[in-house]
């Protein structure tokens, strides 16, 4: 069973941000009401940091047949179990089973689909971190390199002080 990295129980009425994080909607509206701040329509997602728009497009701007395929982009629908039936406003009657199984067939694909993109995400934070403690251990390196060679410079400068005023009073 999947849990809710924010409060830590079962995931109720999923959801997924672009990144791939997934999330029980309540938490997230919560977190992202509570941390947006109001100069900016975007916030972070709380795993990862990565930028959230919280602008959502006026439905009523999109064609009717683009609009199941136009989700605001903290409201994707990840499926570990079948979703709840479609709530809209203007459907009055029942969907028939054919419909049904679109919507639960375009649902499985955005769910494999982000899925997909998490581990491809995944594989590239691992090569990031792979390079970045291979730059690390090549700046301590350089740093203990130059830390010798300063001291190195250093021990030089003192013998040719010594050897300078040694030959400064042999002239005398």
């Amino acid at each position: 069973m999947t849990t809710c990295p924010i409060c830590l129980d079962a995931l109720k009425s999923p959801v997924a941000l672009p990144c791939g994080h997934v999330y029980c909607h309540g938490c997230i509206s919560d977190t992202i009401k509570a941390t947006a701040s109001t100069s900016s329509n975007t916030t972070f997602c709380p795993t990862c940091r990565e930028p959230v728009s919280t602008v959502t497009p006026n439905p009523l701007s999109i064609p009717p047949h683009l609009r199941p395929y136009v989700l605001p982009p903290f409201r994707r629908v990840y499926l570990s179990s079948p979703p709840p039936p479609p709530t809209d406003a203007h459907q009055t009657s029942t969907p028939s089973a054919n419909e049904v199984d679109k919507i639960v067939a375009r649902l499985h694909m955005e769910s494999a689909i982000l899925r997909q993109s998490c581990h491809a995400w995944r594989a590239r934070a691992d090569a990031h971190v792979a390079a970045h403690l291979g730059l690390s251990a090549l700046l301590r390196l350089a740093q203990d390199r130059g830390r010798m060679l300063k001291n190195e410079r250093d021990e030089l400068a003192r013998k040719y002080d010594t050897l300078k005023r040694k030959f400064s009073d042999v002239d005398r």
